[in-house]
């Protein structure tokens, strides 16, 4: 007994799935980096050694570049930005490397209130503005600052 149309369609699908296990765990995952997996899943996949390369990238953690462990991350944190991904590694050493030099004071506005200060703060860090360690930073400064009695 041959092959129908019916066996070679169940059959190609099955393939199809096989073939696109690394993207699938991808999306599941919501890994940052799931559409260049995509990508290279679909154009180099057929090697079966990019197929691999997909599929060991699709587990690995979600903030990380592949070759982190080899070369490690430009802006001295765990996780990468956009930013550092399309080149401008020099922002990155700065935002990572920044957090080693002295804080600065916070620039604070004529009878503000430490409330206020501290609202501020929390608003630019969720913003972007500032990271987490200049906003712990700024934080303490504002706490350490001497109270204005009006």
């Amino acid at each position: 007994m041959g092959w129908c149309a019916v066996d070679i369609l169940i059959f190609l699908l099955c393939l199809l799935v096989i073939y696109l296990v690394p993207t699938f765990i991808a999306f599941a995952r919501g890994h940052d980096y799931r559409w260049v997996i995509l990508a290279l899943n679909i154009l180099g996949g057929w090697t079966i050694v990019m197929w691999g390369v997909a599929l060991v990238w699709s587990v690995f953690p979600r903030g990380r570049m592949l070759v982190d462990p080899l070369v490690g991350s430009a802006t001295g944190f765990r996780d990468r930005n956009v930013g550092d991904l399309i080149g401008e590694a020099e922002f990155g050493r700065r935002r990572g490397y920044g957090a080693l030099q002295e804080p600065q004071a916070p620039i604070s506005p004529p009878h503000s209130s430490t409330v206020d200060m501290l609202e501020r703060l929390q608003r630019l860090r969720d913003s972007g503005a500032i990271t987490r360690d200049e906003f712990e930073a700024q934080k303490h400064e504002v706490l350490r600052a001497p109270k204005i009695r009006l």
